[in-house]
């Protein structure tokens, strides 16, 4: 059986039929026989137009059939019987003259292959190669991903594409056709032994060279999202313009083009109607005018991708820095609205409080559009910034600020303006209790009252209330009294019970109440019963542990405003910085679970460089710090040096042995270190003190020479012969007590002040005004609210692992009214425990450094692992 080819009935087109006429003429090529015939025993009366097509084969169990343009080739069992039955009146294909070129190429080299075809009209020519072309087809999908195999949904723009190899024939009239079929891994040079076309590879290779390698993948599959609004965008033009290469699209496949600009963020603020003192907020983001929801910029930023396609075809640029700040300030300040509020909130329906002035500073700097503040977003605006409106001097306060105490007291004063506290977190010795003493002065000039303004008793803002360490609380009396003599100043240093007057007695009786943070714990009911103007919290850190009882004593005080003064608001972790926050500044950080999770965890743990920086924006309007080298110049200069001190034979062998004794039974605790944390510190204390005196740890060993103590004396020797003054610090106070009593049998004099010191003014007496020549102290007693500049040399006998309690002994001597060069000995056992914990003490200073002084390293607080390191 033959194909052949003829003239249709309409003279139009040429005509295949099955029929065989016997001449056989003109056949193109010839394979082997196959017979191509209709059935005449299939009958439909239903069939009213023959389908185009053909049963093929003796037994009809092939059929052909033209489908929309395409010859196709099935099985009959595959063909429902309705189609089956319509072949039955098939005589002949018919091809429109336009189309016989196509014909030519697509369908004529295949039926030559497997059949034999006579031109009777010589119009059918196998066409000549000319070259290759690579085209992309792009469709919507229906889902499912055929190059692998997965049918699933994807939400947004969601596209097929595939290659197609197409050869470009010419015929012989000078027309062209084109012959496609689907790129292979073979095409593109992946399939092994398989002969590659050098055009191909030259083509793929310019793809890309255009950027566009990505697409080059056989087979058809998915692009989805941004990558589809990208490669309509931009992709269809771009491969369109290369030679040889181009691109089909399908009617169903949405017009896509770039955004004319980028996204702007518009922040607007309102006035809460409610009276309360809140921020309304609302932000939105838009694009070309059109607003854009967060979600979708949101899901570009979780995912890293810099563009996004909006709903309506719009390819957008994300800038990835920006939007994944406005993410995180967005999601601080929707918890911080929840929790005022009392539910989550949206975006354009949030409310802040002052303790949010550093967010919305934040997001000023992100805004594009913003109208210009108002009422108390002007207010919020002023906290966050670095230069606030100057106060004239108090005329109260007798005494010459220098100017950064005077900038100091500039910002006190807009803190107490807006009734929200912070922490003042200068260096040891810079005046800080000078400041807060100013700050009480300006608060009771400027005072409001139905007259007019004034400071007489009649129209003061109430009583301040000072909590200090009990070993300062006369030095604050004694500062008040002196800088601030109009102002009436009350000291209880005892609780009620043993006191001649109440609490609200003396609160009402004075403008300034001085108690102890002890006291305070213990008569806690008694000081919140009184309404506080405000409370200086001296030496914040003692209440850096939020579970104590002095915090929740401060927590429950009555007062507007409190005023955290501390040069170490954080000491071991960012929970101590946390807890001094929540007191002073409350609701500028998150609650105690958010902010381990957004802060702590982040930067403790992993180095989050982003977190730490957001932690310092949030608390810069909150948190005053200045250092001493940079606002002190006049400040004498102070050099530090780590004095090494060698062990005698028999002291060694005695620590080698209890090194060994303490590390077997140490390391095992150290496994679960939670549990066994007394334990564990308990033996490294053993290993401490060993390291001072071997007596302290077993009367037996009393005859046993003391490296640290004979070369302590020995210096302090040549220090007092040159007319010198030193200060003693060491956490151990039966060394203390042992140094004291070598002194003493040297013939210096000497005063000494612990946690056993009943009278604490008269230990300090001793050294300030009697004139001693060394001062031995603890560091917890002795450690803070102390100006002893009578000493120009710092001793200290045994390094802790809290690098922020030796700096605050070290500023004893080291602070304003210093006129000479301080000298700090740090005295560490060689090839001991000691060498450790100084290593341990530098990574712990670079936590505190990075949160306070812009430092950029970290490092958690004492771990398990730090404890070996101690041991190794």
């Amino acid at each position: 059986a033959e194909l052949v080819s003829d003239r249709g009935d309409d003279d139009e087109g040429a005509e295949l039929d099955d029929g065989d006429d016997g001449h056989g003429d003109d056949d193109l090529t010839h394979a082997d026989p196959a017979s191509l015939a209709s059935d005449p025993d299939i009958t439909d009366p239903t069939a009213t137009r023959p389908l185009p097509g053909a049963l093929v084969g003796e037994r009809g169990d092939m059929v052909a059939v033209i489908n929309d343009r395409v010859l196709e080739l099935s099985p009959v069992g595959r063909l429902g019987p309705g189609m089956a039955s319509r072949l039955r009146n098939w005589r002949a294909l018919t091809i429109p003259d336009d189309a016989v070129p196509e014909f030519c190429a697509e369908f004529l080299p295949d039926l030559l292959d497997h059949f034999s075809v006579t031109d009777r009209e010589r119009r059918l020519e196998l066409p000549e190669f000319d070259h290759v072309e690579l085209e992309l087809s792009i469709r919507p999908s229906n889902g499912g991903d055929l190059r692998r195999g997965r049918m699933r949904r994807v939400p947004g723009m969601d596209l097929m594409v595939q290659w197609h190899h197409v050869m470009v024939l010419r015929m012989s009239d000078g027309t062209f056709a084109r012959r496609a079929r689907p790129l292979t891994a073979g095409d593109m040079g992946r399939g092994g032994a398989h002969e590659v076309d050098a055009r191909t590879i030259e083509l793929m290779d310019a793809i890309a060279d255009a950027g566009w390698a990505w697409l080059l993948e056989p087979g058809e599959f998915r692009v989805t999202e941004s990558d589809a609004g990208t490669l309509l965008a931009d992709g269809v033009a771009a491969l369109n313009a290369l030679d040889d290469v181009g691109v089909t699209v399908t009617e169903e496949v949405p017009e896509v083009r770039r955004s004319t600009e980028g996204l702007r963020v518009s922040v607007v603020t309102e006035d809460d109607s409610s009276g309360i003192d809140w921020l309304g907020l609302s932000v939105t983001v838009t694009v070309e005018g059109r607003p854009v929801p967060f979600a979708a910029i949101f899901q570009a930023v979780v995912t890293g991708q810099d563009e996004f396609l909006t709903a309506d075809g719009i390819l957008v640029s994300v800038d990835l820095d920006k939007f994944g700040e406005l993410k995180v300030i967005l999601e601080e300040a929707i918890a911080a609205s929840a929790e005022k509020v009392g539910r989550i909130p949206d975006k354009s329906k949030m409310r802040i409080g002052l303790g949010q002035a550093g967010l919305l500073s934040d997001l000023v700097g992100l805004a594009d559009d913003m109208e210009p503040p108002s009422g108390r977003a002007k207010a919020l605006l002023e906290l966050a910034s670095d230069a606030p409106d100057p106060v004239p001097v108090p005329a109260a306060l007798e005494a010459d600020l220098r100017p950064y105490q005077q900038q100091g007291l500039d910002w006190l004063a807009m803190l107490w303006r807006h009734k929200i506290g912070g922490i003042l977190a200068d260096d040891m010795g810079l005046g800080k209790t000078i400041q807060s003493l100013a700050l009480i002065a300006h608060a009771h000039e400027t005072y409001a009252h139905a007259d007019g303004v004034g400071s007489t008793p009649e129209a003061s803002p109430g009583p301040f209330l000072v909590v200090a360490p009990s070993s300062v609380v006369p030095n604050w009396e004694a500062e008040a009294r002196k800088f601030v003599p109009s102002l009436r100043v009350a000291r209880r240093s005892a609780t009620e019970a043993k006191s001649p007057t109440r609490v609200a007695e003396d609160a009402a009786a004075n403008d300034i109440v001085v108690t102890s943070a002890t006291v305070l714990r213990l008569d806690a009911e008694s000081y919140a019963g009184v309404e506080w103007a405000g409370v200086i919290l001296d030496e914040a850190q003692q209440a850096k542990n939020p579970a104590s009882k002095l915090f929740a004593a401060l927590a429950g005080l009555r007062a507007e405003f409190l005023l955290a003064v501390t040069g170490t608001p954080m000491e071991n972790n960012l929970t101590e910085l946390w807890a001094v926050s929540a007191l002073s500044c409350r609701g500028v950080l998150p609650d105690a679970k958010a902010f381990k999770e957004l802060y702590r965890n982040p930067i403790e743990k992993a180095g989050d460089s982003a977190a730490l920086d957001r932690l310092r924006r949030r608390l810069r309007p909150f948190l005053l710090r200045r250092r001493k080298e940079l606002v002190a110049a006049d400040l004498p200069p102070r050099t530090d040096a780590v004095v090494e001190v060698e062990l005698t034979a028999a002291h060694r062998r005695i620590y080698e042995r209890e090194l060994a004794r303490q590390r077997a039974a140490l390391m095992e605790l150290l496994d679960d270190f939670d549990s066994n944390r007394i334990s564990i510190l308990a033996g490294l204390t053993v290993l401490r003190r060993l390291c001072l005196d071997a007596s302290l740890v077993d009367p037996a060993h009393e005859g046993v020479p003391s490296a640290k103590t004979d070369e302590l004396i020995t210096s302090l020797r040549e220090v007092v012969a040159e007319g010198h003054r030193a200060l003693v610090f060491s956490q151990f106070t039966t060394y203390l007590d042992t140094v004291v009593d070598r002194l003493r049998v040297e013939g210096i004099t000497v005063a000494h002040l612990d946690g056993k010191t009943t009278d604490r003014a008269g230990a300090v007496g001793a050294f300030t005004e009697g004139g001693a020549q060394v001062f031995c102290l603890s560091l917890k007693a002795g450690g803070v609210g102390l100006n002893l500049v009578g000493a120009d040399y710092v001793f200290l006998l045994d390094p802790w692992w809290n690098p922020a309690t030796e700096a605050q002994a070290v500023d004893r001597a080291h602070r304003i009214g210093q006129t000479r060069p301080v000298l700090v000995y740090r005295m560490v056992a060689r090839d001991t425990i000691e060498e450790r914990v100084v290593e341990l003490q530098q990574r712990k200073a670079e936590l505190f450094a990075s949160v306070l002084d812009n430092g950029e390293h970290f490092s958690a607080a004492l771990t398990a692992d730090d404890l070996r390191g101690l041991l190794d």
